[in-house]
């Protein structure tokens, strides 16, 4: 997990072992990185209003998009 200028990014793995990197996630998922990190997981997928600008800075601008905005341990 790291944070990107829009949203957080997660690396996944499936259980089939096949790797997907950065996929886009809210902010507040990345700061739970060591809780998920390594486990078995269901993912819930949401739209949201990120920031539509070259920087991180906020420019008044935002677009949709589909993140990861929810994470949960499944056994």
């Amino acid at each position: 997990m790291v944070n990107g200028d829009i949203s957080c990014y997660v690396t996944l793995v499936d259980q089939k072992g096949k790797k997907y990197e950065q996929v886009p996630a809210k902010f507040e998922i990345c700061a739970l990185e060591k809780t998920f990190l390594n486990k078995k997981v269901r993912l819930t997928y949401g739209k949201a209003r990120v920031n539509d600008c070259q920087s991180a800075e906020p420019c008044g601008k935002t677009r949709i998009e589909t993140l990861i905005t929810q994470i949960k341990i499944i056994r």
